[in-house]
């Protein structure tokens, strides 16, 4: 291991490693990302990251001078296009161009989702993303300082202790002191109906609370994602500043049919590099910069890349498409001139040197304060229902979104949906740009944010561009254009109406002098209200969905599968908030962590089974690189072409078909005579079939769970007695039966020993294997569960009483049987620790 994260800025030196993966982009996600992967000493990883380093830096680290970054050397100060939905106007796109990315520059808010927000990727078809997929991965990424006592109680400061993490490399923890206005906000939107929620990070963010924050409360320091390596950077883990990329670089597979990225071209200090890599490229350039990236390398629409100059490699219509904000409009109030306020720290010389003094010498104060008053409500709550019937009436001829996407967004309109559909933030200060305020008076401003917006727009390198690393894409987020843009515009209107109510309301009305923009003459005006909107809408800062998760849809609905596998590559993945195929009701950064968590985790799982990261479009017929066997597949039929070789060990992952399909076994057929009377092994894994001949599984796991009324296994997995013999010995039963099913994303189930014999049966799903060691020190041996007998596979596994073991799938899922013979007990069972292992293995 090495000491504290000490990048290189020496190409020659990093390019003197060879790697096993390359990380593009150290920011929120890849760094994160890398540092996981690093964590398996065996293999070598790589960071590129086009930014430098910015440790000790005030602007970064201190709470409260949150958005100083934006605009400076730490920015890559992107704009969008001009927005005929804001009347013209270009938008600043703040992105980090640093180590540690976004996380860098955010204003360090800690929130999660709603449970339906990531239930709802899973209902798209992207298996396991649902909430309860990802609540490991959140909480793996931090960990959670709680509050004082006396702080819970006086700002209500509560939650649910189950739900956070406590060992992660992200400190997050509620600040130390807030601003005058906090408490008033607080009661206020309980006074207009709203209530204090205890659950915001547990799956359900409605309601009103003080919100946690990504700062280490020991230091009062902003904690980013470097805070992955700042103890110790992995010897095995190299991380370049400075290199921004041109392209990745694919080869054609051994077949001459797909590509593979087989490294990444980048420039450093004006000299061209290449770096190779022998197992996985993987893209965390950020919704931005990750389409740019992969159309850069010839992967993209076809016309985009044409009319760019791009020589087209694969074709992907949805690179770059898909793109969603966070729309937002900036309330603006005259406030009581006596209330201490974030603007001093800009203007005050004496408030700056004693909010210093007091931060320095007991990290609190002034310069610990964030905006922590937060509220998430659905819009039935906002929006008066009639209205809200008017646009969920409209809503059903929207065509921006495919049928899935655009049938789930249409549902949250219904008046019915549980999600925080619309934030609003009060904190004192004046947070607009196109305000001009009086020097000589106060403000507070209170922010609304659509979280599901219907304005759909797109990011793609521009005409003539080439592959030229510096050029800045086309950034269109087309802000209320279309009918679907008319209804966000429609529903901004709705919210601000609902924020002056909430203005006018006690105790908040209390400290408020006047609405200073917009006026209520404006308000209560709906063609001026509606020019404000145009005026002053700006973005929240919180794009996505730029290489999403196609699911169902597949290529002509995204960018990536579930395992986050770029369609019609091998060994290129993307990893970061581009992926996620609908907006989320949270500020991204809690989120975009646990991607990279699981990101990290799959890959790893991945390389384990020795499967590529090979994911074809689950809806055109293609080829498998791996000569000579050729797949051809519909929508209805599988046809697998397998010429009279001896079996290799290919290890080429193949789509799960959502349709029931067929296999052609006909022997009169042309194909049919070259198939062998069986399929092998390693083929019907990879076509997510049971090898032994001809059924196919097209469940998913969640299918089958609920199918056989499964429920979480201790050990992993799920499972449920289906059996105890009535006869007992001793008062304890002769036998019991279960089913068992273990899913390979869950990895390796615990280590555990019984007190009687076990008879695995192997049921359905890809094989399984055992790993079973007589005692702590071996020998071990592995045994394979599984349908192909003429495979090293057995349909049964008996393993002896105190012997220990352990199963992995090897595929998506695996459904077994087994018996115990005397029946099981809890009290007859031994668990191992986490983390052990028999010492032989």
């Amino acid at each position: 291991m090495g000491g504290p994260i000490k990048p290189s800025s020496s190409a020659e030196s990093f390019l003197t490693h060879s790697y096993d993966y390359i990380v593009i982009g150290g920011g929120t996600a890849g760094l994160a990302l890398a540092s996981r992967l690093a964590e398996d000493g065996s293999l070598t990883v790589g960071v590129l990251e086009a930014g430098g380093i910015a440790h000790g830096e005030e602007d970064v680290d201190i709470p409260a001078f949150y958005g100083r970054s934006l605009g400076g050397r730490l920015d890559w100060a992107f704009e969008t296009e001009p927005q005929d939905g804001l009347g013209g106007r270009k938008l600043p796109w703040p992105r980090g161009k640093v180590l540690g990315g976004t996380s860098a520059l955010n204003f360090m808010t800690w929130v999660r989702g709603g449970r339906e927000d990531y239930d709802d990727w899973a209902a798209l078809g992207n298996h396991g993303w649902s909430w309860d997929d990802l609540l490991p991965f959140f909480k793996k990424s931090e960990t959670f300082h709680p509050q004082s006592q006396a702080l819970r109680e006086e700002y209500a400061a509560t939650h649910e202790p189950e739900a956070f993490g406590t060992t992660g490399p992200i400190q997050i923890s509620y600040s130390p002191d807030y601003s005058p206005s906090h408490k008033l906000w607080h009661s206020t939107l309980n006074a207009v109906g709203v209530k204090t929620s205890s659950a915001h990070l547990a799956g359900s963010n409605v309601g009103v609370w003080t919100n946690v924050n990504s700062v280490d409360p020991r230091t009062a320091i902003r904690s980013y994602s470097t805070s992955y390596c700042m103890a110790q950077q992995p010897a095995n883990l190299h991380i370049l500043t400075g290199a921004t990329v041109y392209e990745i670089v694919l080869s054609k597979a051994d077949s001459g049919g797909d590509y593979v990225a087989t490294g990444v071209r980048f420039d450093h200090d004006g000299r061209e590099h290449v770096v190779n890599v022998a197992r996985e490229v993987v893209l965390s350039a950020g919704t931005v910069q990750s389409p740019q990236i992969l159309e850069m390398s010839g992967i993209g629409n076809i016309e985009v890349l044409r009319k760019a100059g791009v020589p087209v490699k694969v074709g992907s219509p949805m690179v770059g498409e898909n793109l969603q904000d966070h729309i937002m409009v900036a309330m603006i109030f005259e406030v009581d001139g006596s209330l201490s306020n974030p603007d001093d720290l800009l203007t005050d010389e004496v408030v700056v040197a004693a909010a210093r003094k007091q931060y320095v010498g007991e990290q609190r104060g002034p310069f610990t304060i964030l905006p922590c008053a937060v509220t998430y409500m659905p819009f039935s709550q906002t929006v008066p229902l009639q209205a809200l019937a008017e646009m969920h009436s409209k809503a059903a001829d929207v065509t921006a979104y495919d049928s899935d996407k655009r049938a789930i967004l249409r549902k949250r309109l219904n008046g019915t949906s549980t999600l925080g559909q619309v934030e609003y933030i009060f904190d004192l200060g004046n947070w607009s740009t196109s305000f001009a305020a009086s020097s000589n008076k106060k403000y507070g401003t209170m922010l609304q944010m659509l979280q599901h917006p219907f304005s759909v727009g797109s990011i793609h390198i521009r005409p003539g561009q080439g592959s030229a690393a510096d050029a800045k894409p086309a950034i269109d987020p087309a802000y209320y254009m279309g009918d679907h843009g008319q209804l966000d515009a429609e529903l901004i209107k709705e919210c601000i109406r609902f924020g002056q109510k909430i203005a006018q309301t006690q105790p908040l009305a209390g400290i408020i002098r006047a609405a200073a923009h917009p006026t209520p003459a404006i308000v209560g005006d709906d063609g001026q209200l509606r020019e404000w909107v145009k005026e002053n809408t700006v973005t929240d800062w919180h794009p996505v969905g730029t290489c999403g998760m196609g699911g169902r849809a597949g290529i002509k609905g995204g960018v990536v599968d579930e395992r986050l596998r770029v369609y019609g590559v091998q060994g290129l993945r993307v990893v970061d908030a581009s992926v996620m195929p609908l907006q989320i009701s949270a500020h991204l950064q809690a989120t975009v962590y646990a991607i990279a968590e699981k990101g990290a985790h799959m890959i790893l799982e991945d390389g384990r089974t020795g499967i590529l990261s090979f994911r074809p479009d689950p809806v055109r017929s293609r080829q498998i690189p791996s000569d000579p066997v050729v797949y051809l597949v519909t929508e209805s039929r599988l046809l697998l072409v397998l010429q009279a070789i001896p079996h290799a060990s290919y290890e080429v992952a193949l789509n799960r078909v959502d349709q029931p399909i067929a296999i052609d076994l006909n022997p009169s057929s042309t194909a049919g005579a070259m198939l062998p009377h069986r399929l092998h092994a390693a083929w019907a894994a990879l076509a997510m079939v049971p090898s032994g001949i001809l059924a196919t599984s097209h469940h998913s796991a969640q299918e089958v769970i609920e199918q056989l009324n499964l429920v979480p296994n201790i050990e992993k997995g799920y499972y449920v007695q289906t059996f105890e013999d009535p006869t007992k010995v001793n008062n304890r039963t002769i036998s019991t039966l279960i089913y068992y099913l273990l899913e390979g994303s869950a990895g390796q189930s615990v280590w555990h020993r019984l007190d009687a014999y076990e008879v695995w049966h192997y049921y359905a799903g890809a094989p399984l294997t055992l790993s079973l060691s007589l005692d702590d020190g071996g020998p071990l041996e592995r045994r394979v569960l599984g349908p192909d007998i003429f495979d090293g596979q057995a349909p049964q596994v008996v393993v002896p009483n105190g012997t220990w073991q352990s199963a992995l799938s090897s595929g998506e899922w695996t459904l077994v049987g087994t018996t115990m013979a005397p029946g099981f007990l809890v009290s007859g069972a031994e668990f191992a620790p986490p983390g052990w292992e028999p010492r032989c293995s």
